[in-house]
């Protein structure tokens, strides 16, 4: 299983900033939040993203964690992780609040993603000033190290190509009968 801390970071102005946060264990790198947590529909909100937008996500991708007992008959017990049906709601770390990078005591998550805002320059205005504009921001971290940091359209580009392609077994033999005939061809034509 794959943990991560996901956060959403903004900053009303004239305050300090303020973070939202959720954990969740289980299938999120990069690929797995496209694929399985529905990434892609809060990275292409055309607007720069809310505290209500981030809520959204987590509540309608994600479930509220729980353990499940279960008794085998031979007497063993099980204490596996489960989801219940209640829709997760992410934690408020309040005013000032940073990002988790790390669980609960301390050890590092397998990724950290921030969510938030930040300023990208614009063309250069005639004067030779520099005009800035807001763009939502995402940062990612495999353990300690960052391994992404762009724009929304930029991380949604890298979490695609991190997609490997199913071949499946149908395919693999219609490519080969596809490709021997090809070579029967160019051996008895030419």
């Amino acid at each position: 299983m794959t943990r991560a801390n996901l956060n959403f970071v903004w900053q009303e102005r004239g305050q300090n900033p303020r973070t939202l946060f959720h954990y969740h264990n289980g299938d999120q790198y990069p690929e797995g939040l496209l694929q399985f947590f529905g990434i892609e529909e809060f990275l292409l909100i055309p607007r720069l993203w809310t505290p209500e937008d981030f809520r959204a996500w987590i509540r309608k991708n994600y479930k509220e964690p729980c353990r499940k007992i279960m008794k085998l008959p031979n007497g063993m017990i099980l204490n596996a992780h489960a989801e219940t049906d209640e829709p997760a709601e992410p934690g408020d770390l309040g005013e000032g609040g940073q990002p988790r990078i790390s669980y609960t005591d301390g050890f590092t998550t397998d990724y950290s993603y921030v969510f938030t805002h930040h300023s990208s320059p614009k063309r250069r205005r005639k004067d030779g000033t520099k005009q800035f504009e807001s763009v939502n921001w995402v940062s990612v971290w495999s353990f300690k190290r960052l391994i992404f940091d762009g724009n929304a359209a930029r991380f949604l580009r890298f979490a695609e190509k991190r997609v490997k392609p199913r071949v499946l077994p149908g395919d693999v033999a219609a490519f080969s009968s596809f490709a021997s005939a090809l070579g029967n061809l160019a051996g008895d034509g030419n």
